[in-house]
């Protein structure tokens, strides 16, 4: 695939298919990805930043959000940025190490953006470099009642997961 790109099956670069979901929000961004990096974040920072500036609130969902994790670092910025805009930015880790075993209790795998619970991104991306630049990855945009559906799957997540950040 080294002389193929995506255009060649006239399909789109995921990064731009995602900041064109952020670019919908008006009211509430949900970004959920278990693998962040810094290199990955700043593909989505401009819609990210750009909603929270609009004064769209943001939440952000990963997995082992602790001080000097990769994910954790990835986010600092964006909780910089955050500060004296107009919209919130919200973090929750939902991930529960095992004691006794080295996988964890319940973590998440998901990647997934929802805009306002009118507009959905599905995919196999993670949130990375590799994963918006590199690799072969697949991702539906999905709009309609199961958008809803799917912002109540992760509402329910959010209920148990633990707030990293919350302003």
């Amino acid at each position: 695939f080294e002389d193929r790109t995506p255009a060649a099956y006239d399909m789109r670069q995921i990064s731009s298919a995602l900041l064109d979901v952020c670019r919908t929000a008006d009211d509430s961004l949900l970004v959920v990805s278990p693998f962040l990096e810094s290199q990955g974040i700043e593909w989505l920072q401009p819609g990210i930043e750009g909603a929270i500036r609009r004064g769209v609130d943001v939440t952000i969902v990963s997995r082992e959000l602790r001080e000097g994790e990769p994910n954790m670092r990835a986010l600092t910025e964006l909780v910089e940025i955050e500060g004296g805009q107009h919209g919130r930015l919200r973090i929750y880790d939902y991930y529960e190490p095992d004691p006794n075993s080295e996988k964890p209790l319940y973590t998440l795998h998901s990647k997934v953006i929802v805009a306002d619970e009118r507009e959905a991104y599905i995919g196999s991306a993670n949130f990375t470099n590799y994963g918006l630049s590199q690799n072969l990855e697949v991702g539906v945009i999905l709009r309609g009642e199961e958008v809803s559906d799917l912002q109540m799957v992760f509402t329910a997540v959010i209920e148990r997961a633990r707030e990293v950040i919350g302003s």
